[in-house]
């Protein structure tokens, strides 16, 4: 995932990841807004509980305030009011029933808690009422009776405002539903209350034809409080109706009739205050008159809740309108962005398919690049290696090595740019096993002497003996970091020179040291930084003056790095450099090596041409299309006293095998009519489907990039080899599959 991001450009990474983080803080709004709908869902299902508690209360209170004078009545005599008292209680306690029902939002309200006490306090009341209505009560118990449920009104009236205040009913910025609210919890509740004390007053003394001085002042004093809250309410509902005409026609008649009835009603109390025979009606009929004066007060309550009850859905309405709105346009925002982030991503997955495919065609170009140089160099290499064995002296002697070795350095620059093809595609493998370094470096170091001594460049080298016998790690990408610097150092020390290698162990921190140093031309300070680039050398005039890719360190450098190890340079122009590389490597105890059938990618590891070239028995199918390459390979073969036969493409492979037996199959991969692969897959089921010996088959072919071994073994080949073929990595294979089995 990380390789497919670093193919897309700069500019349009930074474009992908800031437009990532602005859908996700638009997510993150969005999520907010939904958080605030559901609140505002749940703030105005409060609000409407809220207003279920005022109105239920508002009942009891009228209720409480109907028992309140009706016992009053009947302790003082008239008994024809008991079933109307029954009746209220039983409506009391319905009441009570319907709030324990009512939901709120938690518990920190503790209004059933609140409604509980009251309820308890009516229980014991209508204790002391059935007492005093079967023992008789004395003036000091319905005294107490009275004061007891205007007690409960009272308590009543607070929880109401409790109630408006803790439920958020009238909300200070909304002046409408505030001024309602005011009006429920507070002014019309309290004038009603006010005016049932009133009528409770005179009621009793209409009832005993007498009202005292104490009595009569208190009186006067409802009368004032009446009267004051009577102008309040009437001053905030002119101004509640000069701002909302639907609110002024459905309260106005409510309001008149309550004010007016209000009005008679006081205007006769104070006439009965100023002389007491004016009013010719006993006490019950008065009480009838009063009782009504206030119901059109709680008429006039209902109508304000119902008001306030769409007032607040309304304005609820509004506001979650207000949200969704913000929902929907957050969520169109959010879409056009995920549309524009999938036009971001096609375009990307675009580019990246242009660059695969591009790598891809670069593969397949050095691929067949590969195959192309590395196919005659077979042929060149091989001819050159049995004309150099004939050739014992003489000029021509001369031109033939001259020809190995342009040969050589050509299959070496081919090497190289495959693996840093490889390394930079990431397809290049890291293969940890246990060997021994001693072995393994020594090989590396006669060859490079000996390039050395034909310069006339003095060589020194030095294996410590604090390094182990036996060591994990990767031994051929070691030895390619050795052969690279040491030939990098031969190449750039003129004749004469000194180079060195020392090769040590940090026991304690258990770090491989390779120091290769040189008196060569040095590097200058400016290009040190580079040197490690590919195609990088540190003047122009070097590639004239020494040749090269400038592959090299670059290969050296990717290769310490996958081995999670350093390298460093310490150089001076015209003096020298030394190459320094640390890398972690742990001892083992034991090494056991097997056969590994890539060592040709490497010809100094390969092993030596066996002292008995000439002692191998067996029959050979030779599968290549090629007639220089098969005019090499007869020659070989012939030499190490093989029997073989040859096909020309796969189709004559397949019908060789079925007719005939052999000891091993060299296959060539690129072949016309049949490739290599796909003979290998009918040689395979054929000896399956006959029951057969299984033959080794060994894959002799120019595709040498990372990979090739993989898909060519998961074919069920057994080994591999590339071209050129080395001859020592060939008896190697020999040995390996003939030896045993077939020598005589």
């Amino acid at each position: 995932m990380f390789e497919l991001f670093e193919k897309i450009p700069i500019a349009l990474r930074f474009f992908g990841i800031g437009f990532l983080f602005t859908l996700i803080f638009l997510g993150h709004i969005l999520f907010d807004l939904g958080d605030q709908l559901m609140d505002e869902k749940q703030n105005l299902q409060m609000r409407l509980n809220g207003l279920k508690y005022l109105e239920e209360t508002n009942a009891e209170i009228a209720l409480f305030q109907q028992i309140r004078g009706l016992t009053n009545l009947y302790l003082e005599g008239d008994t024809t009011v008991l079933g109307q008292i029954k009746a209220s209680q039983r409506e009391v306690r319905k009441s009570f029933a319907i709030l324990s029902t009512l939901e709120h939002p938690h518990d920190a309200y503790n209004c059933n808690e609140k409604l509980d006490i009251i309820r308890h306090r009516f229980d014991f009341l209508e204790e002391k009422f059935e007492r005093a209505h079967r023992f008789g009560a004395s003036e000091e118990e319905r005294k107490k009776v009275f004061e007891g449920y205007s007690e409960i009104i009272e308590k009543l009236l607070y929880f109401n405002s409790y109630i408006a205040v803790t439920y958020n009913i009238g909300e200070s910025g909304d002046w409408h539903l505030f001024v309602l609210s005011e009006f429920l919890s507070e002014r019309i509740p309290m004038s009603i209350e006010v005016l049932g004390k009133l009528r409770a007053i005179i009621s009793g003394g209409i009832q005993h034809g007498h009202i005292t001085p104490a009595e009569r002042d208190q009186s006067q004093f409802y009368i004032r409080l009446l009267n004051h809250n009577r102008s309040v309410i009437q001053s905030k509902l002119v101004h509640i109706f000069e701002h909302d005409i639907r609110m002024k026609n459905s309260l106005e008649p409510f309001s008149d009739a309550t004010i007016k009835a209000n009005k008679k009603l006081l205007t006769d109390i104070e006439s009965y205050l100023a002389d007491p025979d004016s009013i010719k009606v006993d006490g019950k009929t008065f009480f009838s008159m009063a009782t009504e004066n206030m119901e059109s007060g709680f008429y006039f309550l209902s109508a304000i809740h119902m008001n306030l009850e769409m007032k607040i859905r309304e304005h609820a309405q509004i506001r979650l309108h207000a949200l969704w709105f913000k929902i929907y346009f957050e969520c169109a925002i959010l879409l056009g962005g995920l549309f524009t982030f999938w036009l971001f991503y096609l375009s990307s997955m675009g580019h990246i398919r242009k660059i695969e495919n591009a790598e891809k065609a670069k593969a397949v170009f050095l691929s067949h690049m590969s195959h192309e140089i590395r196919t005659p160099l077979n042929a060149i290499l091989g001819f050159i290696g049995i004309l150099k064995e004939k050739t014992k002296e003489g000029e021509n002697l001369t031109y033939i090595d001259t020809i190995q070795q342009s040969s050589t350095l050509l299959l070496s620059i081919i090497n190289d740019i495959l693996d840093l093809s490889k390394i930079e595609n990431g397809k290049l493998s890291i293969t940890l096993v246990p060997f021994q370094p001693r072995p393994e470096f020594t090989p590396i170091i006669s060859i490079y002497k000996a390039k050395a001594n034909e310069k006339g460049i003095e060589f020194h080298s030095r294996i410590d003996g604090e390094v182990p016998k036996c060591i994990t790690s990767d031994p051929i990408r070691l030895k390619q970091i050795l052969s690279n610097l040491l030939s990098n150092a031969i190449k750039f020390t003129p004749e004469n020179g000194v180079v060195s290698l020392n090769i040590g162990y940090e026991e304690e921190s258990r770090i491989l040291t390779l120091d290769v140093i040189d008196n060569g031309i040095g590097v200058p300070l400016s290009k040190q930084k580079k040197i490690f680039e590919s195609f990088i050398q540190a003047e122009e005039s070097t590639t004239r003056n020494y040749g090269g890719t400038g592959l090299g360190l670059a290969i050296c450098s990717k290769l310490v790095s996958m081995l999670n190890g350093e390298i460093g340079l310490e150089s001076e122009e015209a003096k020298g450099s030394k190459f320094s590389v640390r890398i972690p490597i742990p001892p083992c105890a034991t090494c056991v090596l097997e056969y590994n059938p890539e060592i040709q990618f490497h010809p100094a590891n390969a092993p030596s041409a066996s002292p008995c070239e000439s002692c191998f028995q067996g029959s050979v199918l030779l599968v290549e299309d090629n007639e220089t390459n098969q005019m090499y390979m007869e020659i070989l073969l012939e030499k190490m006293g093989l029997t073989y036969e040859i096909a020309k493409d796969g189709v004559e492979a397949v019908e060789h095998f079925k007719t005939n037996r052999y000891d091993i199959i060299l296959m060539d991969e690129n072949m016309p009519r049949m490739n290599g692969l796909e003979a290998a897959k009918v040689i395979l089921q054929t000896e399956r489907d006959e029951n057969r010996p299984h033959t080794p088959i060994i894959a002799v072919t120019a595709n040498a990039l990372q990979g090739d071994r993989e898909i060519f073994i998961e074919a069920g080949m057994d080994g591999y080899l590339t071209k050129p073929v080395d001859k020592g990595a060939l008896i190697g294979v020999f040995e390996h599959y003939l030896k045993k089995e077939n020598l005589i």
